[in-house]
């Protein structure tokens, strides 16, 4: 199925960009922000690098401890070029025809969806699961602190004594 590539590609490609514009970049320093934003920003900075020293040891050990292994539930084989792919009832023709007679066009794309979502949480692909999780979480924690640094909030104007802002 393209359906991975398609949605995890890009995400992919959004955390590699980010992390290294982060890692590349010059930026605002810590010095240069009030205490609290500081602390604020560290505390962010810190979390991106717990999201990432904590998912990516647990993709490799999850990609390590699962095997490869063909799916289950195979109705048949089939060999193409010398390998052999499982067939299973979701993939096999009469299932497709029955469940677009039943469903449409649409019930056939959003079953098909719905067990690629389901497979990403199984075996080797949980591992790649977990490592894009943990890269695009630490990269956003990281832009987020760079675009903090680099575009400061507004400074937020002092209360009237009624307790109304702004004049």
């Amino acid at each position: 199925m393209r359906a991975p590539l398609l949605i995890l590609g890009p995400l992919l490609v959004i955390a590699v960009v980010a992390l290294a514009s982060f890692l590349m970049k010059p930026h605002a320093r810590f010095e240069e922000v009030p205490a609290k934003e500081a602390a604020f920003l560290r505390r962010l900075r810190l979390l991106g690098i717990l999201i990432l020293a904590g998912g990516l040891p647990a993709a490799a050990l999850t990609y390590m401890r699962t095997s490869p292994g063909p799916g289950t539930g195979a109705i048949g084989y089939v060999v193409e070029g010398g390998v052999s792919y499982p067939i299973t009832p979701e993939t096999s023709k009469r299932y497709n025809y029955e469940m677009e007679s039943m469903e449409g066009k649409e019930g056939v794309l959003f079953a098909e969806s719905l067990d690629w979502f389901e497979s990403l949480w199984h075996g080797r692909r949980l591992a790649t699961t977990l490592a894009v999780l943990s890269l695009s979480g630490s990269a956003a924690c990281f832009l987020l602190v760079r675009l903090l640094l680099v575009f400061p909030p507004l400074p937020s104007e002092p209360a009237k004594p009624d307790g109304s802002r702004g004049g």
